[in-house]
C-alpha cells in the first residue's frame, strides 16, 4: 500500500484530453484511450448526482482509472475527495484460457499489464494537473482497502465490480470505509430474483475481464448483509469509444441502514 498525493510529475501530453470543460456540474472529459481510458463520459451519461448532495462529503472513488468521477465530485462540492485503484498487476484477475497470457506466462502478463496500468495512472495525473485538483489518491488491493484515512460520506464504485472474480468481498471490504453511502455503477439483471450470469465464453478468449453480471435481488441482499438499503435504481448509458457504441448499465445507490 502507498500513499500518493498530488505532486507527481506527469507526461503531458498537449491532445490526451479533447474535452475539459464544466457545465454547470460534473466535468466533461474525454480522455482519449491511447492515454489509458477509452470512455467518454458526458452529463447526461454519468453517475449523476441527483441522488446526493455531494458539498462538504468526504468521497471515495473506488477504481478511479483516469478520475473521472473524483474530479466530479471535487466540481458538485466535496470537501475533500480520495481517489483509489490498484496497486499492481498482480491485483487484477482474468478467466484462465490456456492459450492466454495470463494463464501461460503470469509473470510477463503483469509486466505487459502493469505498463498498461500506469498509462491509466499517467492519465489519472494528467487530468489532476489540468484540472488543478486538490483529489488525493492511495492505491492498493479493492478485497481490503486501508482504514487509515478515516470513513468516507460517499463511495463511489464505478464499473469495477464485473471485473472482479469475487465482487461480494470487494464490497464487503469496500463498506468498511463507507459511512453513509454507496452508489455503484455496474452491469446487472433486473429482477429480484437472486442469480447471475458468468459472462466468460470458450468461444471468446479475447473477452478474459468480466466473470459476473448480477441480479437487483443479489445487491439487495448483499448490501443488507452489510448494513445498507437501497433507495434507487437507475439504468443510464456511457459511450465505448474503441467499439463507438453506447453501453448501458446500472446504478445502484444505497444508504446506511
Amino acid at each position: 500500500m502507498r500513499a500518493l498525493f498530488p505532486n507527481l510529475p506527469v507526461k503531458d501530453f498537449p491532445n490526451a484530453v479533447s474535452k475539459t470543460t464544466n457545465h454547470n456540474g460534473p466535468h466533461q472529459m474525454h480522455l482519449l484511450p491511447q492515454y489509458g481510458y477509452p470512455w467518454t463520459w458526458a452529463p447526461n451519461r454519468t453517475m449523476g448526482f441527483t441522488w446526493a448532495d455531494l458539498r462538504g462529503k468526504r468521497v471515495l472513488d473506488v477504481g478511479c482509472a483516469s478520475g473521472f468521477l473524483s474530479f466530479s465530485a471535487e466540481a458538485a462540492g466535496a470537501s475533500e475527495v480520495f481517489s483509489f485503484d490498484m496497486d499492481s498487476a498482480i491485483r487484477q484477475h482474468k478467466l484462465p484460457f490456456k492459450n492466454g497470457l495470463y494463464f501461460s506466462n503470469f509473470e510477463e502478463w503483469v509486466r505487459q499489464q502493469g505498463a498498461w496500468i500506469e498509462t491509466w495512472k499517467n492519465a489519472y495525473w494528467l487530468a489532476h494537473s489540468r484540472l488543478n485538483s486538490h483529489a488525493k489518491v492511495f492505491y492498493g488491493d479493492v478485497y481490503d482497502i486501508t482504514r487509515e484515512y478515516g470513513q468516507f460520506d460517499v463511495t463511489f464504485v464505478g464499473s469495477i465490480l464485473e471485473h472482479l472474480s469475487d465482487p461480494i468481498r470487494a464490497l464487503a471490504s469496500i463498506s468498511k470505509v463507507t459511512r453513509e453511502t454507496l452508489a455503484i455503477t455496474t452491469p446487472a439483471l433486473h429482477t429480484e430474483d437472486p442469480i447471475a450470469r458468468f459472462v466468460g465464453d470458450q468461444d471468446k478468449p479475447t473477452v478474459d475481464f468480466v466473470f459476473w453480471v448480477y441480479s437487483i435481488g443479489i445487491y439487495r441482499h448483499v448490501l443488507g448483509m452489510l448494513g445498507f438499503k437501497i433507495l434507487n435504481v437507475k439504468r443510464p448509458s456511457f459511450f465505448y469509444e474503441i467499439d463507438k457504441r453506447e453501453v448501458e448499465a446500472t446504478t445502484i445507490v444505497a444508504e446506511r441502514s
